[in-house]
């Protein structure tokens, strides 16, 4: 088709409101039906007193007929509109005995409203629904979506928000914003609601069309999501063919911030050796550095959060003279240390299973749980700083087992459970879980207390969530390990009497016995398999 005759169907008047505008926002998208030499605006179709969808939503005019629309054209032209004085008036308002009749844009600028629901209600300006006016409302706010000052007094231009009393809106930017997001994603744009929000533009005559944002419609709307960034942003950058320049499995490789993604460096400019090693760009450790420091002032206010060790953090950041290792390759050093200062346990000689998100993401409580594990089958030295009880999580379940005091390593919870433990009143009682309320309420065990004995009751479900509940994802991950490494299960028998006599060694048997038994079982395994 020629520009000319697109240009002469664009030009074409409405049959209805006689109006060249194409404006699909304000009146709807504009078609033209040639066999029926037929022009008309989706609006004035769909508000028309007179006309009803007999076909299909693929079928016409989005259901409506070029017959019935033809036979509604004729209908209105008897009617003359109430605000030009010209025929074409097929909108009429839903008030009984009220004779307003008008076109769509006539009603549009007169303040006639039009709601998008239901049968298609019409309301002249006289009998539209309107809002409430708040008490203590006055002067100005800004309208929340293009933030020009609105006044706090509800008018046919001006809307508030039914969940937000301080939310005002001007109607051309709701309908603008509701054109773009559908009904999927049109809400409240202060507090996020959906049903409340809608059911009220909808009734203030918002049209909310049904279907997906725009931003989802959009081809490609997310390619540059796809773009892998590839440029050194270091000071001083030692690749002589330039910063953009990047060279797989080779030290001129750039590698992004693993924090931000926006920023790169090749492995030689910041001394990585390899390209698995974490790196963070300057802006990132300057926020890690400050958020470590808040953490750090926490933890001695705060009940919840376990003391870690300070000189083994999974996130230690890298210098040229000691580049940072990547997860897990550090760990064996820990897992043999006589010292065990791994953020993966916690407590003294004998130790139980901390909680590290960052390690659990990491996934180095499994690999702690294998390095143990393989150790014991070929012959390694038994690790010799488990508690009794995480001997017997992991040889009976956790839910065979009943933490006791000795196994809380943080100092500021062993004091709160100490406190409520030696109440001998009940008044000293309900002081001492006032002093921590905050974290009873945190793990869930904050409760009132009838009965001086219901201190007993209390620590026991401290005890289980600080020991247990609270460690039970890094637990199986840990406990993991043992049937990774176990084929036919037979390695699993041996693993558990192994640690069996490496906790109880200083009680039972000597370090030479248990050198013993230990050959002797592996020799058995090892026969079976």
């Amino acid at each position: 088709m020629s520009k000319n005759i697109i240009g002469c169907l664009q030009n074409l008047s409405c049959e209805f409101c006689q109006r060249t505008d194409d404006c699909p926002e304000k009146y709807g998208e504009k078609r033209t039906y040639e066999d029926y030499n037929l022009t008309v605006h989706y609006y004035c179709v769909l508000m028309s007193s007179g006309i009803w969808q007999r076909g299909e939503d693929e079928e016409g005019f989005y259901g409506f007929l070029p017959e019935d629309i033809q036979k509604e054209i004729n209908r209105a032209a008897r009617l003359k509109c109430t605000v030009c004085k010209k025929k074409g008036a097929s909108i009429g308002c839903i008030t009984s005995r009220c004779k307003q009749s008008y076109h769509f844009p006539c009603g549009i600028e007169r303040g006639c409203l039009f709601q998008f629901r239901e049968t298609f209600p019409s309301y002249c300006w006289k009998h539209r629904p309107t809002q409430k006016r708040l008490a203590n409302c006055k002067g100005s706010s800004q309208c929340t979506i293009c933030l020009e000052l609105v006044e706090q007094a509800p008018a046919y231009n001006i809307l508030t928000s039914p969940c937000c009393k301080n939310a005002w809106f001007h109607r051309e930017c709701l309908q603008c914003q509701a054109l773009s997001a559908g009904v999927y994603f049109f809400r409240c744009p202060v507090c996020n609601n959906k049903e409340k929000f809608q059911n009220e533009m909808l009734r203030m005559g918002i049209h909310i069309p049904e279907k997906d944002a725009s931003w989802e419609l959009e081809e490609n709307a997310y390619q540059e999501l796809l773009q892998h960034y590839q440029h050194c942003d270091i000071k001083r950058c030692l690749c002589k063919n330039g910063r953009d320049y990047s060279e797989p499995d080779s030290k001129w490789e750039i590698k992004c911030c693993q924090c931000c993604g926006s920023s790169g460096t090749h492995l030689a400019c910041s001394s990585l050796t390899s390209w698995e090693q974490n790196w963070e760009c300057m802006d990132c450790r300057t926020i890690l550095a400050k958020s470590n420091g808040s953490a750090q002032k926490w933890r001695k206010r705060s009940l919840s959060i376990p003391e870690k060790a300070n000189g083994d953090s999974l996130m230690e950041d890298p210098s040229p003279k000691c580049p940072r290792q990547s997860p897990g390759s550090h760990l064996g050093i820990h897992i043999r240390s006589p010292k065990m200062n791994s953020s993966l346990f916690e407590g003294g000689y004998s130790k139980n299973l901390s909680f590290d998100s960052q390690a659990l993401k990491d996934n180095l409580y499994l690999e702690a749980g294998k390095m143990i594990a393989v150790s014991l089958v070929h012959g390694g030295s038994s690790p010799s700083f488990f508690s009794k009880t995480l001997f017997h999580c992991l040889a009976y379940g956790t839910e065979n087992v009943k933490p006791t005091i000795e196994d809380v390593a943080d100092v500021n919870i062993l004091q709160a459970i100490e406190k409520i433990k030696s109440a001998t009143t009940l008044g000293s009682l309900e002081s001492a879980i006032n002093d921590c309320s905050d974290y009873l309420a945190s793990i869930g065990c904050l409760k009132s207390v009838t009965a001086l004995c219901d201190k007993n009751i209390l620590v026991n479900e401290i005890l289980n969530h600080h020991v247990i509940k609270r460690t039970l994802l890094p637990f199986e991950s840990f406990r993991q390990a043992y049937y990774v490494t176990n084929p036919r299960n037979f390695q699993q028998n041996f693993l558990v009497i192994s640690l069996q006599f490496t906790v109880y060694r200083d009680q039972r048997r000597p370090d030479a016995l248990i050198s013993g038994w230990v050959t002797y079982r592996r020799q058995k395994v090892v026969s079976h398999l």
